[in-house]
């Protein structure tokens, strides 16, 4: 697979010489006056890491010669114990070959092997700042750090001894023995592993913010709040430290500082931890500096490895978790978007249907009908001038009869007659809703706007779904719910900055029916929908139910003055 490096790709060779050069050159351990961190070895596995493959000699090179560089100008330093090798490297025929490939070369080319592998499973630069891909960052570079460590190991082995390196000075050598051999350098190992790591993955994060634009973006207000917050929170954790040096406070103030790492991994991701976790490895190393902290240097590598790892782990989970975020809503706006579309569909086309049905429903009483009635009109003239011809004629009479009812119903159907001659508010009014209801034994009321103009002014399609809707809500109260009374109301008004149509249907009967619920509401809901409105079905307090339906209007037909949305 190849590497995916970003911007890294466009770094030209000689550049990635220099830049591991200087990288060894200003942060390996024996040029600091602390070992805790090893940022030299954490900046050359990173150029190794974000570089494509090509560019590693560059790398390798550039760190062996700094390196060797630095044996050259450290030469003159005298060892401050007499050489005891416990490996005897004089028995290889070329004891300073070994010894400069151990001491220049062999970290740059050990760490390739895990460097392989990292990007082999990784694929990019992009996959190494999400949760998956954070944890095997974490894996490769303890593998790194391990193989790295081995090197010291053999070199300290050719030496006997084991000792820091501080500002390019050996302080406190130990004479390797029998006796102290497995503890002194179980010691060494774990203090170098852990310096190795820890400077691997403090510079990794911050070259991963560097290289990808989603982490850089929006770096602004985090920077200006490490600077207000994050830096004077380390500036009073060393003046704390100033005037109270020892006891158990600094152990208090150092989880102090972790749970500051912690809120800006909240708070900014893998970046915010990047950047916590670097102030507070400064803070902890100035420490080290200024007042020798380094009998529990272990410890406090373990305390800021644990928890920087963490920190990392845990920003990469919340960028994922807000790219996730992201996403979700994006997908909900367009699902949003889709279902606003279909509905505004779905209405233009069940307005674009009831206008084709009002045309039809005109073309056939004005054709169909006349016709019927011309043939009416001649059977009965046929029947006055000829007395042999009535048993025939008063046949087709009947059938014409019959031919005019089912027009009139097939008419009804498709627009009814009450609806186009008085309009909505006199069609439920005065037409045959009122006319069943009373029928049937209910007092009937209906409730109208102080303009009932407005009505008026409905679309074909609305006036229809909303007629339509009153008399299956009054049917079904004549069926089911043995009300004494059922009251209908039509407003016109606003909702949430649109014009509404509102039907309300209530009566006094027993409530919530099974039937109500059945293909009658389901067919009041179908109108509603269609027209991009709604449906809610309620009991009443006082006994009975509450149909309400709210249609849209097109704005230019639309006139009223508002009303708040019902409570659920």
């Amino acid at each position: 697979m190849r590497w995916d490096a970003g911007v890294f790709a466009r770094v030209p060779g000689p550049a990635w010489f220099i830049v591991a050069a200087v990288s060894v050159q200003a942060f390996w351990p024996g040029a600091l006056g602390f070992w805790h961190w090893n940022l030299g070895a954490g900046a050359m596995l990173g150029a190794l890491l974000v570089a494509p493959a090509r560019m590693w000699p560059w790398i390798v090179l550039g760190t062996g010669l700094s390196i060797l560089l630095s044996g050259w100008l450290d030469q003159e330093t005298q060892s401050p114990l007499p050489l005891s090798p416990i490996l005897d490297f004089e028995r290889t025929g070329c004891a300073e070959c070994v010894r400069m490939f151990i001491g220049h070369w062999a970290d740059a080319l050990l760490v390739l092997l895990p460097v392989w592998w990292l990007q082999g499973r990784l694929g990019g630069l992009k996959a190494c700042a999400t949760p998956q891909g954070m944890a095997i960052l974490h894996l490769g570079v303890l593998a790194a750090a391990a193989l790295q460590t081995l090197t010291d190991v053999l070199w300290v082995l050719g030496e006997g001894f084991v000792a820091d390196t501080r500002h390019r000075e050996v302080v406190a050598p130990v004479l390797i023995t029998a006796a102290n051999a497995a503890e002194l350098l179980g010691a060494f190992f774990l203090k170098n592993a852990l310096g190795y790591f820890l400077g691997a993955m403090l510079v990794i994060p911050l070259l991963l913010w560097l290289a990808l634009p989603e982490l850089r973006r929006g770096s602004g207000p985090m920077l200006k709040e490490v600077g207000l917050v994050l830096l004077p929170a380390a500036g009073a954790f060393l003046t704390l430290l100033m005037i109270f040096p020892e006891g158990r406070l600094a152990e208090l103030l150092r989880l102090l500082l972790i749970a500051a790492v912690v809120v800006f991994a909240v708070r900014h991701g893998l970046r915010g931890a990047a950047l916590s976790v670097l102030v507070v490895s400064l803070a902890l190393g100035i420490e080290d500096h200024l007042w020798g902290a380094s009998d529990s240097i272990i410890w406090l590598q373990t305390f800021v490895a644990i928890a920087g790892a963490m920190a990392l782990m845990f920003g990469a989970s919340m960028d994922q978790l807000r790219l996730q975020t992201a996403q979700l809503r994006q997908a909900r706006e367009r699902e949003q978007r889709i279902l606003h579309d279909l509905a505004e569909a779905a209405a233009r086309n069940v307005r674009a249907q009831e206008l084709e049905r009002g045309r039809i429903a005109m073309d056939l009483h004005d054709s169909l009908g006349q016709d019927i009635t011309a043939l009416q009109t001649e059977l009965k003239l046929i029947q006055l001038e000829s007395e042999a011809a009535r048993p025939w004629t008063h046949q087709l009479l009947g059938l014409a009869l019959h031919m005019r009812t089912t027009l009139r119903e097939a008419l009804e159907a498709l627009r009814p007659a009450a609806l186009v001659e008085l309009g909505l508010a006199k069609a439920v009014d005065l037409g045959v809703i009122r006319e069943s209801a009373e029928r049937s034994g209910l007092f009937f009321e209906l409730r109208l706007p102080r303009d009932p103009r407005a009505l008026n002014q409905l679309d074909a399609a609305t006036s229809i779904a909303a007629y339509r809707i009153v008399q299956e809500a009054v049917n079904n109260v004549i069926r089911h719910a043995e009300a004494e009374w059922v009251s209908v109301r039509l407003r016109v008004g606003r909702r949430n900055s649109r014009r509404w149509l509102l039907v309300s249907i209530e009566d006094d009967g027993r409530g919530r029916s099974p039937a109500v619920f059945g293909r009658g509401l389901q067919g009041i809901r179908d109108r509603a929908i269609t027209l991009t409105g709604d449906l809610r079905v309620t009991q009443r307090c006082k006994g009975g139910t509450r149909v309400r339906a709210w249609l849209r209007l097109e704005p230019e037909k639309a006139l009223g003055e508002p009303y708040a949305e019902p409570a659920h």
